[in-house]
């Protein structure tokens, strides 16, 4: 039986429920004796950090 992961509260986004479910369900469920691997790819916003580096700041820190 599949049940929907909802807020019924509505005080969280899609963008709460993927770090909620990676760092928390996922290793939970991992703990468990005889669960081997846990593969959650439902739902939710995947955080992405982008970084942007100045390459004239680099030299200057004597970053190559």
């Amino acid at each position: 039986m599949n049940t929907p992961l909802v807020d019924e509260t509505g005080k969280h986004s899609l963008a709460n429920y993927a770090p909620s479910r990676d760092w928390n369900l996922r290793y939970s469920l991992e703990s468990v004796k005889g669960v081997s691997e846990v593969c959650l790819p439902w739902g939710g916003f995947v955080k992405e950090y982008q970084v942007d580096l100045d390459p004239n700041a680099l030299v200057a820190y004597h970053i190559r």
